[in-house]
């Protein structure tokens, strides 16, 4: 309990006193009663008066608090979103110099460029646009504000700005996606229209620029294209900093690809092979990238081809005079009662003269005989036509005037579909259609060309009306057209792309393309077979084939007696069919026969590329049964004669090496000097261009031819190592000499090729004198090495080798001495039997 002070003791006694002298007065007479109530009515109110003054200022204190606490979080708050927008104010000044910094390399490089081609594009167009944050950092005291006010004003500026931009690169992407969906579609202008408003939302998407550029060329706008190709790899260059980035971003990497095809369709080869040699540089490590470049490099190496035979062509004796004769016979096609001689001799010098071939696509005589050929010359102008496509520029030249689209629909017209009740075409319209089949198929060499008509076959049901013209009973006079439609058929289902729309049509497909594979008309049955073998390649064609008659057509092929005499041009393109039909195991169950085996070992001593698809194949039905693998073994000395093929094709694939080798050493050398010369001339201004092409000329390599030597040595392995467990098969190929090659193989780099290699020593080491023979090779150490490292069969058949030749002292010896007995025991411990 609290004891009280002095002063409230004395006023407590001062009440006491009061209310004792009131009792008093009251028992007197002296104090009166009413008198004592007014008094308490008075005290009464007092009190009240200091309670509500009491409340009053409670209230006021309670409320100042409030206040009070209010303005310590308001300010606090402003105090925090002041501290946010400064970050905020830090980071666009910061992005702000940075972006300075690039504009200050981007002009340097464009002034650097100003001498070049296409200046105009370096000056009607700027990378950077005008910097919207120029007023906040500019001046003498950038972004240094002192007054409060004056920095809030600008922190909102800040948000308000970040808010536009972020505005205006989402509907950049909305735009993106619009012209991407129209892209899709076919609708090329529309995607360059969404694309380039796209670009008007904000200019940095370096994918945007690309897309548009892809989108030009498919419109043929190739300068355009061009352009948009130079600002996506500025992009990234001066704005994103990814330029040196690997793998690179793709649309970089695209940049280059597409800008090379703009470069090539306006003439400017060499730079169109330089940005194709860029990309394959920023492409290592990626497999697919690097497949599409190389099939660019080498169309673009046709189009070198082409434009240099061009260039001959033209600087010959008589060029002038030729492309004169040449438009005054195009001029007197349009003369009445001249056509026919003009046809006839120009039929003459095209079929003589490359330079009058030139000289018609020159002078727009492609297009104009197309326009001849809807009227009553069809036929013999599309004769001509043919001999005016033996030029490859002439067969683009075809397309882009229109002939794959009036072709395709001309044949819509004379050929119904199936089951169609319509009356049939005139005859003269039906003999026309034939050689505008061969001229297609003949256009369709060029690769474009190829893939245009292929997309557009499938809109005009081409594919179908082909099929009808390769009827079972094809007589003399539709001979010619049955060929033509074979070879056509050939051309639009190659490739890899496409497939998928042929599997509508496989059944009458395959039928077609079946009863004609053994025509005794050599150009027809080439055409089949070679277009089974572009079909086999998808697997549901495949099942296909393997389930109709093809494959007994394919295998029929091999016993035919007029296949040896077109063996160069029908058995590699069947060999190829069965190859990839094997591929599924009900038909390599019925391929790998006895039969096919005696069939295919005479083509394996043959040329290539039959002697190559032919191993290939005989591998395949010796590796999957056993009774093939025996009978090579016991078929008079045919396992020897393949252990033969393979020392003398090892020892061609070394000479290949070699030869590739020194070739390769050249070319450096030659690009080296070069490099010399024009650093010696220059003074050093083009010694980067220089080191760049010597840097090139070491990456050429002849992969090739080196890649089907090996492809024919692993067949020739397989075949060795599936024949070995049987009858002499081993001691026959160490009698050829093989082991001292299957030892080297061990050391090739390709893992398929020591696997299988490895496989054909382990099966060789069961017989004790090729055993003896390998004891005395350096076998064991590339086979610890693929033990070690290898991994999946390779591994276990190296591990399986090394087992076997354990059996052998002087090589468990070695063994030992390699660290080898823990791969031993690894193997022993698996169960493997050696």
């Amino acid at each position: 309990m609290a004891v009280p002070d002095e002063e409230e003791f004395d006023d407590f006694l001062s009440k006491v006193n009061d209310v004792e002298a009131t009792i008093k007065g009251l028992m007197s007479g002296e104090v009166s009663l009413e008198e004592l109530e007014k008094k308490e009515q008075k005290i009464k109110k007092v009190d009240e008066a200091a309670e509500r003054r009491r409340k009053e200022r409670e209230r006021q204190q309670a409320e100042a608090e409030a206040k009070a606490k209010q303005q310590a979080e308001a300010r606090a708050a402003q105090e925090e979103w002041k501290e946010k927008n400064r970050d905020k104010l830090e980071e666009l000044k910061r992005d702000y110099y940075l972006r300075k910094a690039r504009r200050e390399r981007w002009e340097q490089f464009r002034e650097s460029n100003r001498s070049r081609a296409f200046s105009d594009y370096y000056k009607g167009w700027d990378l950077f646009e005008e910097d919207p944050d120029e007023d906040l950092f500019s001046g003498d005291n950038p972004a240094a504000v002192q007054d409060q006010a004056a920095f809030d004003a600008m922190a909102k500026d800040v948000e308000a700005r970040t808010k536009e931009r972020r505005g205006k690169k989402a509907a950049a992407d909305k735009e993106k996606e619009s012209g991407n969906a129209a892209f899709k579609a076919g609708q090329h202008a529309e995607a360059i229209a969404a694309y380039s408003r796209a670009i008007e939302f904000f200019k940095g998407d370096k994918a945007v620029f690309c897309n548009r550029a892809l989108a030009h060329l498919r419109q043929r706008n190739f300068m355009s294209a061009l352009e948009d190709c130079n600002r996506a790899i500025e992009i990234s260059k001066f704005l994103d900093d990814d330029f040196d980035r690997r793998p690179p971003p793709p649309p970089l990497l695209k940049a280059y690809v597409r800008r090379s095809s703009a470069h090539a369709e306006l003439g400017h080869l060499h730079d169109a092979s330089t940005d194709l040699e860029t990309a394959a540089a920023m492409a290592a490590g990626l497999p697919a990238e690097l497949e599409e470049i190389k099939r660019l490099k080498r169309t673009l190496q046709q189009d070198v081809a082409a434009a240099t035979r061009e260039h001959e062509a033209e600087g010959g004796v008589g060029s002038q005079e030729t492309r004169g004769r040449v438009k005054e016979l195009l001029e007197a096609l349009e003369a009445p009662g001249k056509a026919a001689a003009a046809l006839a001799e120009l039929g003459t010098l095209l079929r003589d003269s490359v330079a009058c071939r030139i000289a018609l696509r020159q002078a727009g005589g492609v297009r104009q005989l197309l326009v001849l050929m809807g009227g009553g010359e069809a036929a013999e102008v599309a004769a001509l036509l043919c001999l005016a496509c033996l030029e490859r520029r002439n067969q683009l030249e075809l397309h882009l005037c229109g002939g794959v689209t009036q072709i395709l629909r001309e044949l819509r017209r004379v050929v119904p579909p199936a089951g169609d009740a319509a009356p049939p075409p005139d005859a003269r319209a039906s003999a026309a259609l034939t050689p505008q089949l061969h001229l297609l198929a003949l256009a369709c060499h060029h690769e474009k060309v190829r893939a245009e008509a292929k997309r557009l076959a499938i809109g005009e049901g081409a594919l179908e009306r082909l099929v009808l013209l390769l009827t079972p009973d094809v007589t003399p006079p539709l001979l010619s057209r049955a060929v033509g439609a074979a070879a056509l058929l050939a051309t639009l289902t190659s490739g890899r792309g496409g497939k998928e729309t042929l599997v509508a049509h496989r059944a009458s497909l395959v039928g077609a393309l079946a009863r004609h594979v053994a025509s005794p008309h050599p150009p027809l049955a080439e055409h089949a077979a070679t277009a089974l073998g572009h079909l086999s390649v998808h697997p549901k064609l495949r099942v296909e084939m393997a389930g109709g008659g093809a494959l007994a057509a394919l295998l029929a092929l091999l016993h035919a007696p007029h296949a040896a005499a077109a063996a160069d041009a029908l058995l590699p393109n069947a060999l190829a069919a069965l190859h990839n039909c094997s591929l599924h195991p009900a038909a390599l169950e019925a391929m790998a026969s006895v039969a096919t085996a005696r069939a295919l070992l005479p083509h394996v001593r043959g040329r290539a590329p039959l002697a190559r698809r032919a191993a290939a194949l005989l591998s395949r039905c010796a590796t999957a049964r056993r009774e093939v693998a025996a009978e090579l073994a016991a078929a008079g000395g045919g396992v020897e004669a393949v252990a033969r093929l393979l020392v003398d094709e090892a020892a061609a694939m070394g000479r290949a090496e070699e030869g590739a080798a020194k070739a390769k050493a050249a070319r450096e050398a030659a690009a080296k000097a070069k490099a010399e010369a024009q650093f010696a001339k220059t003074g050093g201004g083009a010694k980067a261009e220089a080191e760049a092409e010597a840097e090139e000329a070491k990456e050429e390599g002849e992969a090739g031819e080196e890649e089907g030597e090996e492809m024919m040595v692993g067949a020739l392995v397989r075949i060795v190592a599936a024949c070995a467990p049987h009858g002499g098969a081993a001691r026959a190929t160490c009698t050829a000499g093989a082991l001292p090659v299957l030892v080297a193989l061990l050391r090739r780099p390709s893992p398929l090729l020591q696997g299988n290699a490895a496989l054909a020593i382990a099966e060789c080491a069961r017989d004790e004198v090729c055993l003896a023979v390998l004891a005395v090779q350096p076998v064991v150490p590339p086979l610890l090495a693929i033990a070690h490292e290898g991994k999946g069969q390779p591994q276990k058949n190296a591990a399986i080798a090394l087992g076997r030749l354990s059996k052998n002292q002087h090589c468990l010896h070695a063994i030992r001495e390699n660290h080898g007995i823990e791969i031993l025991a690894r193997a022993m411990k698996g169960k493997m039997a050696f």
